[in-house]
């Protein structure tokens, strides 16, 4: 008998244990974090007009892939986007409203959030201003932030809103002008590293969150010549005592229309565009500028047509460069006028382009359209892009921006090429200082 009484509570033990094991198992298995938690994002529909359309693409690289909106998403819906962790966390993210505009979000960290807010475009505020909070909840510190109105013709690249960095968890007020609702912002996080928002309806948001990089992925790859430095901006040429010399470069008009005004400024300053031509700029001239010793070769440029409208060369390189050409704006052109392709070359010494982007200056549906690039445009390649592009009409005006490897872009605004054949690109020169605005 005491054998048999040892031997049932030795078995009773063994099955308590059995079931301990198994309960600790389960609890286990329904405690083990899932692997694709932090891949997962849901974007939302903060705004009235509905998304028709959302793309998302690893940071920086040319294929959007498939829609991922299966109908069109209303007012505070919601749809999950697929967690690829192939992709890391670093995603581009590009979503389409019902009436053609669309938005953007570019370098966004998606393991720093569960959610993400779009909005439609709505009118203008009409006056006043608009107090935004930009909160910080990324590990990096927030060094700049800028926000700039999405109006039509607009040069200000704008001054940093923070007054000091922006450590995780702390937020800065922010007041913007309200006679828009629509603008274009930029966190840059210590490291120079950028998050850009396009199009965003501040009318609808005006809280926006920021978490900047992850950490492992706070800087590009190295490269081999130069770990983590950018390329130097090429130096000004020097004059016969062997001090920086004047930069000199022709404005060259090769429109129908005279050139009034061609408007001058350092890049990434907030200096005031100055006219640096001596006499009006008739169709056919070209006119000698000579710019400040030492100030460096990147420049903006907005040329002023005598009938109205301007055209913009934004972070323009021009050492190395002997013309700016402009050529005034002919939306009334006849469509036989517009060339079969654009020809685009990189002319930097080094850089490589990673994407060439260019839409018709009057669209009303995209900024710049899809990346134009299947890979990387080397120092001395060039490309044709056929034209018109899929969907639109024949042109004379477009709007063409190039990014850079480094992420440093260099925009034209209003470029006629039924006047003005190819467009070269000379390079971003050094990338900007901390704190200066892409």
């Amino acid at each position: 008998m005491a054998h048999g009484r040892v031997s049932s509570r030795g078995g009773l033990a063994t099955v308590a244990g059995l079931f301990l094991a198994v309960l600790f198992a389960g609890a286990a298995r329904a405690q083990a974090p899932d692997p694709l938690a932090k891949y997962r994002l849901a974007a939302v529909n903060a705004g009235t007009e509905a998304i028709t359309q959302i793309y998302m693409r690893a940071a920086g690289s040319t294929a959007w892939g498939p829609n991922l909106v299966s109908g069109p998403l209303g007012a505070n819906q919601r749809v999950t986007l697929p967690p690829d962790p192939e992709m890391g966390c670093q995603r581009d993210i590009y979503a389409r409203y019902a009436g053609g505009t669309h938005s953007d979000k570019l370098n966004l960290n998606i393991c720093a959030f569960s959610t993400t807010n779009f909005a439609g475009p709505t009118m203008p505020a009409g006056g006043g201003s608009i107090a935004m909070t930009v909160k910080n909840v990324g590990s990096p510190d927030m060094i700049g932030f800028y926000v700039i109105p999405k109006a039509p013709g607009g040069v200000s690249l704008g001054a940093n809103r923070l007054s000091g960095t922006l450590a995780k968890g702390q937020s800065a007020r922010v007041t913007v002008d309200a006679g828009h609702c629509v603008f274009d912002m930029e966190a840059i996080y210590a490291g120079t590293i950028r998050e850009y928002r396009q199009r965003v309806n501040l009318c609808a948001q005006d809280e926006q969150l920021f978490a900047g990089p992850e950490m492992a992925a706070a800087a590009p790859p190295a490269q081999p010549a130069a770990p983590s430095q950018p390329a130097p901006e090429p130096a000004p040429p020097l004059g016969a005592q062997g001090q920086p010399a004047a930069t000199d470069i022709y404005v060259v008009n090769h429109g129908k229309d005279t050139i009034v005004r061609a408007a001058f400024r350092r890049s990434f300053t907030n200096e005031p565009l100055t006219n640096q031509l001596s006499a009006p700029l008739a169709p056919g001239q070209r006119q000698l500028v000579h710019l400040p010793p030492g100030a460096g070769c990147l420049y903006d440029i907005v040329a002023d047509y005598r009938n109205g409208g301007n055209s913009q060369q934004l972070r323009l390189n021009i050492c190395g460069y002997s013309d700016a050409v402009f050529a005034s704006p002919e939306p009334g052109r006849a469509a036989s006028g517009a060339p079969a392709g654009l020809r685009m070359r990189n002319a930097a010494k080094g850089a490589p382009i990673r994407g060439l982007f260019l839409s018709p200056s009057n669209a009303q549906t995209t900024s710049f359209g899809p990346n134009r690039l299947s890979g990387t445009l080397a120092a001395g390649q060039s490309i044709t892009i056929p034209l018109p592009l899929a969907g639109e009409s024949a042109h004379c005006d477009y709007d063409i921006r190039a990014i850079y490897v480094a992420g440093v872009k260099e925009d034209r605004y209003r470029v006629n090429i039924c006047e003005i054949g190819g467009q070269v690109f000379n390079g971003p020169g050094s990338a900007p200082p901390p704190g200066a605005r892409q």
